[in-house]
This record gives C-alpha cells, structure tokens and sequence, in this order.
C-alpha cells in the first residue's frame, strides 16, 4: 500500500509508525505489530501506532528515527507492507489453535527466527 508521509517532530526513542485504523486494516496489521516501510532504495521496520483521530486514511505519520532512516520528507510516498514477522506470528497463532503446518510454513517460521527478522 503506498501512503502519504506526515510528520510531526515526534521521537519515540526509535522507529515507530502511526496509521488510521482502516488503513492498518488494509494493510492486516495490529497496533504492535511490524511493518516494512520502502522509500526508494531506503527501507526501515517500524512498530506500529494505531489512531483514528490523530492520522488521517492512507497517511502515515512517522517518528523522527523512522523518517531518518528512510530519509523522508514530508508528502513523501512511502510503500508500506506487512513484515514476515507477522506472517510467522500467525503462523504460530494457527499452531496454538491445533491447525497443522505444512512444511513450507514451518520454513517460514525457523527462517524468520534464524534471520531475526
């Protein structure tokens, strides 16, 4: 999903991102979870803030060590996607629940972890 950068002077002691509630919906992400945010060939993981007040639909409001790690400006388009950790976690999830994994998924999983990803 590409978004609209805002920022707002924020430091948060290290890379977070806050999005609307539809747009984390969107994307099929929770707050506290992990996205991969890509700007050109700068590219950043972020913890994710959630608000329906504060941000607006399909913007993204970045804190200060985010947007420097991406060098983002404000307006800037940014493409945002779900990170593979939270592929994993649900994976995980799905294995809590008694659901068989197949092997490919059970890869997944041992590679995220080996990577620390």
């Amino acid at each position: 999903m590409i978004l609209k950068v805002r920022l707002m002077g924020w430091f948060a002691g290290g890379s977070v991102a806050m999005l609307h509630n539809r747009t984390a919906s969107g994307i099929g992400v929770y707050a506290d979870g992990r996205i991969m945010i890509h700007k050109n060939s700068h590219q950043a993981v972020a913890m994710i803030d959630i608000s329906g007040q504060i941000v607006k639909p399909n913007e993204i409001i970045l804190s200060q060590e985010a947007a420097s790690l991406i060098n983002a400006k404000p307006g800037d388009r940014v493409k945002v996607a779900k990170t593979s950790h939270e592929e994993s976690i649900e994976l995980i999830h799905k294995k809590l629940a008694c659901a068989p994994l197949s092997y490919e998924e059970l890869k997944k999983i041992i590679t995220d972890i080996t990577n620390k990803t």
